[in-house]
């Protein structure tokens, strides 16, 4: 398969291109000379028999040592060049996929697809709140873009317009710090919950899950639509990375950037719904907690149920503090502003 780049070589935007072999062909502007019309475009490529070489309709026999000494120097700079940009554009498309795969895994959903599965059970972190500060905050690293073209190959480019001006190291470091914090919570939590769940300790098997059994159907309807709504928004926000299938089911909302993006962002997360269903969300925490407690004061004393009794308590508070937040903003939601609403989590 062939994957096509657009990457800057002195000045100018040239194609380069990679093959699953490994090999590399880059296509340079075309050479003048003084005087004269265009003569010749140079080929670059590369594969492992043969390395780094010119091809060109043009050959050069008998280059003195100053020229093939030029020409050396050149062909290596058009490696590093392209060895760079070709990593930074994988590396940002590898976080962007990671990113959306870890927030949609928060949500409950382990693959993309699953979004368009009608009455999937949803087992997520309950974090709800926590994804709307994320997006509230959101990054778009869409700068770095996926197309296809019409004959199907992919091909990756990056808009300079939107590259310029911003701190595009500092942008990805922000994504990546996001990212290894989201990665570490849902570990701690799946550990914690596993241990709340094991048949052994008799503490709550049942614990997390069931939320659409736990919670009235009318809460429920108002939370699981939010919690698709917000999918559905990750979608949209990567639409350029989305599997071919899933393209016709979301907007494209991967290029847009400044109020344009905060817009399309609001209109899901700065509303009365989305805030009343991180109340729904708190409010079942904070009941599955108060069980929990209350099994492991039962259980007595001892390093597990202590350290146990510990989590669920912080836990609880954690909750407590900032379902108050979410209330004032379901009641007043020009009063404060969403970006003031922390979200929770070690």
């Amino acid at each position: 398969m062939e994957v096509k780049y657009k990457i800057r070589y002195k000045g100018k935007m040239v194609d380069a291109s990679r093959f699953d072999d490994g090999s590399f062909k880059v296509i340079l502007p075309n050479e003048e000379k003084e005087g004269e019309e265009t003569i010749h475009k140079k080929i670059v490529t590369y594969d492992h028999k043969r390395g780094w070489r010119f091809e060109s309709t043009e050959t050069k026999e008998n280059l003195t040592d100053f020229e093939e000494e030029q020409e050396i120097s050149e062909l290596m700079e058009i490696r590093n060049q392209v060895i760079s940009q070709i990593k930074f554009t994988d590396d940002v498309l590898a976080l962007r996929k990671e990113r959306l795969k870890t927030q949609l895994e928060l949500l409950g959903y382990s693959q993309f697809n699953q979004i368009n599965e009608e009455g999937l059970k949803l087992e997520g972190f309950q974090v709800l709140g926590r994804l709307g500060f994320e997006l509230d905050h959101f990054v778009n690293l869409g700068f770095v873009h996926k197309d296809i073209d019409e004959d199907g190959t992919h091909v990756v480019s990056i808009n300079e317009d939107e590259v310029k001006g911003n701190n595009i190291g500092q942008m990805i470091k922000t994504i990546q710090t996001e990212l290894e914090h989201d990665e570490n919570y849902m570990r701690k939590k799946k550990d914690l919950y596993e241990t709340f769940r094991k048949p052994n300790l008799e503490i709550k098997p049942d614990a997390f899950l069931n939320m659409d059994k736990k919670v009235p159907e009318e809460k429920w309807q108002i939370y699981s639509k939010i919690v698709r709504n917000t999918a559905e928004l990750l979608l949209s926000l990567n639409y350029d990375i989305l599997p071919e299938k899933l393209k016709n089911s979301v907007p494209d909302y991967s290029r847009l950037q400044g109020k344009e993006l905060q817009d399309k962002i609001s209109e899901v997360i700065d509303s009365k719904d989305f805030a009343n269903a991180c109340v729904i969300e708190d409010e079942f925490v904070i009941k599955e907690l108060d069980e929990i407690s209350s099994r492991l004061g039962i259980l007595g004393d001892n390093f597990v149920s202590d350290y146990l009794r510990e989590s669920a308590y912080k836990d609880r508070e954690d909750r407590k503090r900032y379902i108050g937040r979410y209330k004032k903003y379901y009641n007043e939601p020009k009063k404060e502003s969403y970006s003031e609403i922390e979200y929770f989590g070690e």
